[in-house]
């Protein structure tokens, strides 16, 4: 570590905090030695740390020029504020977020957004603020100890005393002053005096905890229910409560006047031995006050049946059970009941793995039936970092214990695999990667580990498309062309993803198939990205032609096309270029070039069917009209007339379409079909009435709307009659 130490703290979720005068900050995060290093920024190094602090998401440091920067714990160094023209630093605390300083003889609140001037009554040698940050404790050499309200609006007391070594809060409920080989507790109802040869204290939220050579001492406000039931002569319910259960063990019989003096406040008593049992240290007062406890819920039970309280016992007895467990100087947690229920049990498992306590934290939590899996995983990562046994035996030690512990629920083995591995193991994490069931955990460690293929392979299993994609790009980022595209060209489906992302990227989907050696794929690529030019059709046959594939011919007719068009081109002076071989003959015959047309039909072997389309098409769209009716019925188009009718009332040629009809051979169907299209309701009723279909003159009648009505109905006359005749 270099530079000299500024300072060092505990966060609340036991972080050690180191921070150096060179304006470097190491956050210890576990007890085996690693850390986090930060810089503090803003020249920190040159101008040196004068203090810091610590609050809820980091630290707060003032350098030697008075100006303040916070730190976050993710290592965000942000300057809060330049107190350089506001005088001479004296003293400071931090409330959440707000940090009052004071300087000269003023205190100011400061925050990111301004600076607040609160007090004039200074200078302030020590400031500290309690614990629920409602007070500020302050000490000034003119006046003492005063205690204030945050806000600075009301003095709560004042209290003459010499300088302290050091001043801190007991909770939020008195103020300890530190002095050489004495302790003074001071509140508004009086100071004591507590006499240490050598000692340490540390405030806590609500208490004070006292280190000496010999032992741990823990300073607290005694409860309400404590003193109800300790206190000499009390009245109150819960201690005649403990005095009949005294009586009892002695046989007397005046333990039954007792529960009748205290009567319908059997309940309150019951509660406040509960009460008082969760604030003792000792198990043996612990056990006293359950006793009581027990004697009344069996006689209030006798009384009113099964009740609340009896549920709230357990309760009581199970969190007792965790906190003489963790209380054990061999753990040296020692918490009171408010900091264990504010830290919540999940909290405790978590500092008690942090111990390496693994025992403990097991026992716990099978206790109280909550997840395992977190402590699994830390025993078995401590296991590995420290057990001088084979892969093969550690493996099989860590497999039987998930079993017994797993119950058939997840457990991940991503952190256990992950450890293995940066601890040289590489067989057994190989091993315990796969008991992680979870793709999106197992792949980017198989990665780290450069188990490539593996990576991929299970990417493909997830049947994830997008971890797939992350999958390749990660890959494609760290090895070489040569190796990505080899491994690519081993997983087809793999290929596939990668093929669709990068398709608009022409250069590297090129070099993949360059490098994967597929010129069939390549050549197809170059086709669709160069809209079949001829330089891409002549590479395309050379390649095709080499593999013996049945598309070589498809391409040559694509060639000799390309070489038409070019010529027609230049003799028409009209672009033909990327027309296909039916869009050329069709040009053809709009400029009038039958010839050259039915040239390319006989070469390419166009087929008649076709041709009788483009023929029909030529003429609609050159309005030779006449042509077209000359063509239809003197030549008998392979296509039929049906198509030519529907192409002229397409083209709005109604009158043509009518005469095609009349001298045309068409069926009952085609030709009312057409005439339907044509609206030509009176023809249509004619041939109706020839075939006698009163299907089609109903369906006449309801498209028409009414505009042939009377025909209609003459129709249906003529058909009923002709009905009745036969």
């Amino acid at each position: 570590m270099n530079g000299r130490v500024a300072g060092l703290g505990w966060t609340h979720n036991e972080e050690l905090v180191v921070v150096l005068n060179n304006g470097r900050v190491r956050w210890y995060y576990n007890f085996e030695g690693d850390f986090d290093e930060y810089s503090i920024g803003q020249n920190a190094n040159v101008i040196g740390v004068r203090t810091w602090k610590l609050e809820r998401r980091g630290i707060v440091v003032l350098l030697q020029d008075n100006r303040i920067v916070r730190l976050t714990r993710s290592g965000r160094s942000a300057l809060v504020r330049d107190m350089k023209d506001r005088g001479e630093f004296h003293s400071w605390c931090i409330i959440e977020s707000d940090i009052y300083v004071s300087m000269e003889t003023e205190v100011y609140k400061v925050t990111s957004r301004d600076c607040v001037r609160c007090s004039v009554d200074g200078p302030f040698e020590i400031m500290c603020a309690s614990s629920d940050g409602r007070l500020i404790a302050l000490w000034s050499l003119d006046k003492g100890l005063a205690i204030v309200t945050s806000t600075f609006d009301r003095v709560i007391m004042t209290w003459n005393c010499p300088r302290p070594r050091d001043m801190m809060w007991c909770g939020s409920d008195a103020v300890a002053l530190q002095y050489e080989e004495t302790l003074k507790i001071v509140a508004p109802g009086g100071e004591l005096e507590f006499f240490y040869d050598g000692y340490v204290a540390q405030g806590e939220p609500d208490s004070l905890t006292i280190l000496t050579t010999t032992s741990i001492d823990i300073l607290a406000k005694v409860g309400n229910a404590t003193v109800d039931c300790f206190k000499i002569g009390s009245r109150a319910k819960a201690a005649i409560l403990m005095d009949a259960v005294d009586k009892l063990t002695r046989h007397s019989p005046k333990a039954n006047e007792n529960l009748q003096i205290i009567g319908d406040g059997l309940l309150q008593a019951i509660n406040d031995s509960l009460d008082a049992a969760l604030e003792e240290f000792d198990p043996y007062w612990q056990k006293k006050l359950l006793k009581a406890a027990s004697f009344g819920k069996a006689e209030l039970e006798m009384r009113n049946g099964e009740s609340d309280v009896a549920i709230r016992f357990v309760k009581v007895c199970d969190e007792l059970r965790i906190l003489n467990l963790i209380r054990d100087r061999g753990i040296g947690l020692f918490l009171t009941y408010s900091t264990f229920k504010k830290l919540g049990v999940t909290r405790v498992v978590e500092l008690l793995v942090k111990r390496q306590k693994f025992a403990e934290a097991f026992q716990i939590s099978k206790f109280l039936k909550l997840p395992l899996d977190a402590v699994f995983v830390s025993w078995a990562c401590c296991k590995i970092k420290y057990s001088t046994s084979g892969d093969e035996e550690l493996s099989q030690a860590l497999l039987g214990r998930f079993q017994q512990l797993s119950g058939g629920k997840y457990i991940s083995f991503a952190r256990v695999a992950e450890v293995a591995f940066q601890e040289g193991r590489l067989n057994l994490a190989k091993v315990l990667i796969n008991f992680e069931s979870l793709f999106e955990k197992q792949i980017p460690l198989l990665l780290t580990m450069e188990e490539n293929e593996l990576a991929l392979q299970k990417s493909i299993e997830s049947q994830n498309i997008d971890l797939i994609l992350e999958t390749i790009l990660i890959l494609k980022s760290t090895l070489s062309y040569p190796q990505f595209f080899k491994l690519l060209n081993s997983s087809k489906p793999s290929s596939n993803v990668f093929e669709y992302f990068y398709r608009t990227n022409s250069q590297i989907i090129h070099d993949f198939y360059n490098q994967a050696d597929r010129p069939i794929d390549l050549a197809n690529y170059e086709l669709s990205t160069s809209n079949f030019s001829p330089a891409s059709v002549k590479t395309a046959i050379t390649t095709y032609n080499t593999r013996n594939t049945a598309i070589t011919s498809q391409l040559d007719k694509q060639s000799k096309l390309m070489n038409h068009q070019e010529e027609l081109t230049t003799e028409f002076n009209v672009d033909f270029t990327n027309l296909s071989l039916s869009e050329t003959i069709l040009k053809l015959l709009t400029l009038s070039q039958q010839t050259r047309a039915l040239q390319l039909v006989k070469e390419f072997k166009f087929p008649e069917r076709k041709l009788g389309y483009l023929k029909l098409e030529h003429f609609v769209i050159t309005q030779r009209f006449d042509e077209l009716y000359q063509w239809a019925i003197n030549e008998e188009p392979s296509i039929g007339l049906e198509p030519i009718v529907e192409r002229c009332i397409k083209a709005d040629e109604k009158r043509l379409a009518l005469r095609l009809l009349q001298r045309g051979k068409l069926s009952y169907e085609q030709k009312t079909s057409l005439l339907l299209q044509l609206k030509e309701w009176k023809q249509v009723i004619e041939e109706a009435v020839k075939k006698r279909d009163g299907a089609l003159i109903e369906h006449v009648a309801e498209v028409s709307g009414g505009a042939v009505e009377a025909e209609v109905n003459e129709a249906r006359s003529r058909i009923g009659a002709s009905s009745r005749f036969f």
